[in-house]
């Protein structure tokens, strides 16, 4: 049986500035609802392939992983690479999160967008794609280390996808 942990007590966790360009404020959380994102979280947890006995669900990976999606809609971009040019790692290492890797390039990140913003569409989207399953449920030794798991969702109805999905998986901080 597989456990799922809340990391709690990080409140500085959603203080923490993530330098994100944006054509406006970003918003703490809206646009999307936490069952949208735990029902992402318990797959991962649930799914009778994941090779991680234990994920943690992270603050400060949640809130960069909501940022990338917002990000993404209000900047009209879909993928890995930033406008600027930077990936996940840059964006993890940036709010404060001390990752094992580089502070550059990507072997953190699943990203999803479209869709109607119902979370099977996203999960169904990961599972169908070799590379995002692989990262996912943790197939080889490399994301089997990512216990840290971050989840964020976005809904903005005028941007060109309208619905941004993403999951981030790390090793515990150094």
């Amino acid at each position: 049986m597989k456990r799922r942990l809340l990391l709690k007590g990080l409140a500085m966790a959603v203080t923490t500035f993530i330098p994100i360009v944006s054509t406006g404020p970003i918003p703490a959380y809206g646009g999307s609802s936490d069952s949208e994102t735990a029902y992402i979280f318990d797959h991962l947890v649930d799914h009778p392939l994941q090779q991680r006995e234990l994920l943690y669900r992270h603050p400060t990976l949640d809130l960069v992983a909501h940022q990338r999606c917002v990000d993404m809609a209000r900047r009209g971009y879909e993928g890995h690479v930033d406008p600027e040019g930077r990936e996940a790692n840059w964006h993890v290492c940036q709010a404060g999160y001390k990752l094992v890797y580089k502070c550059e390039g990507n072997n953190i990140e699943s990203l999803a967008w479209g869709g109607n913003g119902e979370p099977i569409g996203a999960w169904e989207a990961w599972m169908g794609s070799e590379a995002h399953r692989t990262h996912l449920l943790g197939l080889v030794d490399t994301f089997r280390k990512q216990t840290m798991v971050g989840v964020g969702h976005y809904h903005l109805p005028e941007s060109r996808m309208r619905h941004y999905w993403c999951v981030l998986s790390c090793p515990p901080e150094l």
